[in-house]
């Protein structure tokens, strides 16, 4: 509800009557440069699937005490509907980590873009709303700007994919 509150509180309101075109595109940074202003700039786009999402990301500015630092999502398979489920872990910041399963809705009707991240050996779940993504010209994730809505108040966290060398066969041969 909290993001709903943040994505929904930034869409520039109009009074002239938006088409449902139009009146979706309070979700994407392209339309609306406050999401993009508060997501770091850019053409964000909304979650409308969570392909491509596999893989390390790290946070790209400093975090904040017991802040999140880096997730990476491994084993990640396409669920029923707008649904990704899949294995994560998580370093926060001061080291801290955990790790389990996550599940992950794609925007929809009936509710804003999340995960949910379920530690293995029970814990209280935790989850994120995803604001916005940006997309590899691969058509991978590249980019998470997402929103943690329990606990002290937090801006938008951008987090990028991770950029790891090929393995040795894979690298390109020498000139």
């Amino acid at each position: 509800m909290i993001a709903s509150m943040f994505v929904f509180g930034c869409a520039p309101s109009s009074s002239d009557g938006d088409d449902a075109e139009s009146s979706d595109q309070h979700l994407t940074g392209a339309a609306n440069p406050t999401l993009a202003n508060a997501c770091g700039g850019g053409a964000w786009l909304s979650t409308e699937t969570y392909d491509g999402l596999k893989g390390s990301y790290a946070r790209i500015d400093p975090a904040p005490a017991g802040g999140l630092v880096s997730i990476a999502f491994t084993n990640v398979v396409p669920g029923v509907g707008p649904r990704v489920d899949g294995d994560y872990s998580r370093t926060l910041e001061g080291g801290a980590t955990s790790s389990g399963t996550f599940e992950g809705l794609a925007d929809n009707p009936a509710f804003e873009s999340n995960f949910m991240l379920t530690p293995t050996g029970g814990g209280m779940p935790d989850m994120y709303y995803a604001l916005a993504i940006k997309r590899s010209a691969n058509g991978d994730i590249s980019d998470l700007c997402i929103v943690h809505p329990v606990g002290p108040a937090e801006a938008p966290i951008v987090l990028r994919r991770a950029v790891t060398a090929p393995p040795a066969g894979d690298a390109p041969p020498s000139p």
